[in-house]
């Protein structure tokens, strides 16, 4: 957990920063929508390839991306495993003393799954690193707007989003704070399974105990801040819809109907 930025805004100039957020999460939902209704791998191809375009667009450091994708290479593992031990088909190769097979199909699938699973994280962590959190949350409320006419709070609902998403990092460092605190008092997160449990054990409450705390504190700061009032609430950055908005997804929308027509 050490050094992780999972979440965090990278502050720059390129073209993906400078797009509204609203534009971005549809971007985000249209190559989502596209990764998940194909499996062809020349599809596949193409998305990756547009992937590496959007992480040269963005101007961010690659190893940004690679800290925050290598939290979910776990994830991406599993998949793979998983299914290629569960699904049944020719068989390649037999495990010893399990009565588990590893089949073509199987390792057809992990890998198509994991693939697209990894494609859906990767955009996503572009959005994030080009969308600072009030951005986010600015687009959120925005997009949320028209159903303030149903009676529901968008923005504040928008605003708690955007909470969670800050508190994403801050959790992570007040683990690896905590992990570091017992491993001074003599806890051992190394060595056999058990040790590690039971190091990670004395993690939870501590843990726990602070984002509880944190939790207060930020409630008590908005409500001193007179949070929430009665009056609209305004926004010292307005993201507007552009020109440069309307062409990307002009752009996104008809490479996408054309890789489903074709």
């Amino acid at each position: 957990m050490h050094n992780l930025t999972l979440g965090q805004y990278v502050t720059g100039s390129s073209l993906i920063h400078g797009l509204d957020p609203r534009t971005k999460s549809l971007i985000l939902l249209i190559l989502v929508f596209l990764t998940m209704t194909n499996w062809s791998a020349g599809i596949l191809v193409f998305l990756y390839t547009l992937l590496i375009i959007f992480f040269y667009i963005s101007r961010v450091h690659l190893t940004v991306y690679v800290k925050q994708l290598q939290v979910f290479l776990l994830i991406f593992g599993l998949t793979f495993f998983l299914h290629a031990l569960f699904t049944k088909g020719d068989v390649i190769f037999n495990i010893p003393y399990t009565g588990l097979e590893i089949t073509y199909q199987g390792l057809r699938s992990g890998t198509f799954f994991s693939a697209r699973l990894f494609l859906i994280v990767a955009f996503s962590v572009v959005m994030m690193v080009t969308t600072s959190p009030t951005e986010m949350v600015s687009g959120i409320e925005k997009t949320l707007r028209p159903l303030k006419k149903t009676g529901i709070k968008t923005d504040r609902a928008a605003l708690l989003l955007g909470i969670t998403i800050r508190f994403i990092p801050i959790l992570f460092e007040e683990a690896e704070r905590i992990k570091t605190a017992q491993i001074s008092r003599g806890a051992d997160f190394k060595g056999s399974i058990v040790n590690r449990i039971r190091g990670i054990s004395s993690l939870v409450i501590p843990l726990f105990i602070s984002v509880f705390r944190r939790a207060d504190t930020l409630a008590l700061a908005l409500e001193s801040r007179g949070y929430p009032g009665n009056t609209e609430r305004t926004y010292f950055y307005e993201s507007r819809f552009g020109k440069n908005d309307l062409r990307a997804l002009i752009l996104i929308s008809l490479t996408a109907a054309a890789v489903i027509v074709i």
